[in-house]
């Protein structure tokens, strides 16, 4: 006995999510629909080895960058979606002709508007996967994370709307973060040449004369400053953390400073643990493995009170008298710095590394205690514009933020742009259905 075929009515009551599922409040004319309802679902057809140099068409795999192919599978209005890998989470739009990986999950189909789609997936993808990937070694989300994935469905002329206000408001978003890139560069450059001067001593030549101070510089070998270290970190799997000791990771620290204690890590770890990599205030920590660009960065332990550690891609050192912790820590984070923390840098695929008698081996302008003070006295006068830079700079943050607010608003319905007296989009989801019972 043949199965009986569903109505358009049973599939739209199928389609439409139920009240409880529904994430947030919609115009009434809205319907909230699963995305597998929408979309034709397909994956790939070639496996990660297809791509050439001399390709025809753009071939996309789980990388964020496509290589070419001599073949297409795929045209028109696309959403890409990467199924494995570090990209997971993020979203695609192209139109044309392309190929595709076996585990690229291609979006088409769709009778609204794509750009919408876009915009939607734009919005809730990457936060929907963050709990719901599998596997261990490498990342991947089932077909099943993206049929379900619900979104809400508004008219198909207040689609377009949608799309178009928020592509508008993006641009200038995103022109201003350009703005800031640049200020940001500008701000950068300008603390590395000042921090050039500082250590050439140029910035205390007229200190040094009004006090009778002759030059008297020495390059100095970091193992002359040294008092205990250098010493690697510890490692611990991925099941020792959650509560306990807090642990400096190589992402924890930048420019020379810690992020906020209270952002690390923690870790369970025995007494011994605690003891061999305890750090304290004043101890230089490096980071020992990385990309080269921020393989040397390092930073001075400061208003540390609690118990705390650091990880094996780490080095920490404690300091004799002859050198001032904040003398040192300006001079490891300038360009001159740098390049000789990297000087003797190890290099493998995608990472370069340093030992330790790398680090003893760094050479270190130094001049007096009293020349080191005044140093730092200056550099702190000059670069105190750094917290109102540093301020402007932390609009980036706040631009992210209203990105996301943007198109929060727009698939609620608060751009502005919707129209109660427009058919409600159960229409469009009847067309779409109509479609795929043909």
């Amino acid at each position: 006995m043949s199965k009986k075929k569903k109505t358009i009515e049973e599939l739209l009551e199928e389609a439409i999510v139920p009240e409880e599922e529904q994430t947030y409040e919609v115009p009434e004319n809205w319907i909230w629909s699963r995305l597998g309802d929408l979309v034709k679902v397909q994956t790939g057809k070639k496996d990660a080895n297809h791509g050439t140099e001399d390709g025809r068409y753009p071939f996309f795999t789980c990388a964020s960058k496509p290589i070419k192919s001599e073949t297409y599978s795929f045209e028109g209005e696309s959403i890409l979606l990467p199924g494995n890998g570090a990209n997971v989470g993020l979203t695609l739009f192209y139109e044309g002709k392309f190929e595709a990986y076996q585990r690229t999950y291609v979006l088409n189909g769709f009778q609204g508007y794509m750009k919408y789609l876009y915009y939607q997936l734009l919005f809730g993808w990457k936060n929907y996967n963050a709990n719901k990937q599998y596997g261990s070694a490498t990342n991947y989300i089932k077909l099943g994370n993206i049929t379900q994935y619900v979104i809400p469905l508004p008219p198909l002329n207040e689609q377009k709307r949608i799309a178009e206000k928020v592509e508008r408001l993006l641009s200038k978003i995103d022109e201003a973060k350009q703005l800031i890139e640049e200020a940001k560069e500008t701000f950068e450059l300008r603390r590395a040449a000042i921090l050039d001067k500082a250590f050439r001593g140029e910035l205390t030549r007229k200190w040094r004369e009004d006090n009778g101070i002759d030059f008297n510089w020495v390059d100095t070998r970091f193992e002359n400053l040294i008092e205990t270290g250098p010493q690697n970190g510890l490692y611990k799997p991925q099941s020792a953390y959650g509560k306990g000791t807090m642990i400096v990771r190589i992402d924890n620290f930048y420019n020379g400073k810690v992020n906020s204690w209270e952002t690390l890590k923690r870790l369970q770890l025995d007494e011994r643990e605690k003891e061999l990599y305890a750090l304290k205030n004043d101890n230089i920590i490096i980071n020992r493995v990385n990309s080269i660009e921020y393989l040397g960065k390092s930073a001075l332990i400061k208003n540390l009170d609690d118990s705390c550690v650091f990880e094996s891609n780490v080095m920490r050192l404690s300091l004799n008298e002859k050198v001032n912790p904040d003398y040192l820590i300006l001079f490891l984070n300038s360009q001159m710095g740098l390049q000789e923390l990297r000087k003797n840098a190890k290099h493998a695929v995608n990472q370069a590394s340093i030992n330790q008698q790398d680090v003893k081996n760094v050479l270190i302008p130094l001049p007096k205690i009293e020349e080191q003070l005044e140093i730092i006295r200056l550099l702190n006068n000059l670069m105190s514009n750094k917290d109102k830079a540093s301020k402007y700079l932390e609009m980036n943050n706040v631009i992210d933020s209203l990105k996301q607010t943007i198109l929060s608003k727009a698939f609620r319905g608060e751009l502005g742009t919707n129209d109660q007296s427009e058919e409600s989009a159960i229409e469009l989801l009847k067309k779409v259905l109509e479609e795929q019972v043909k």
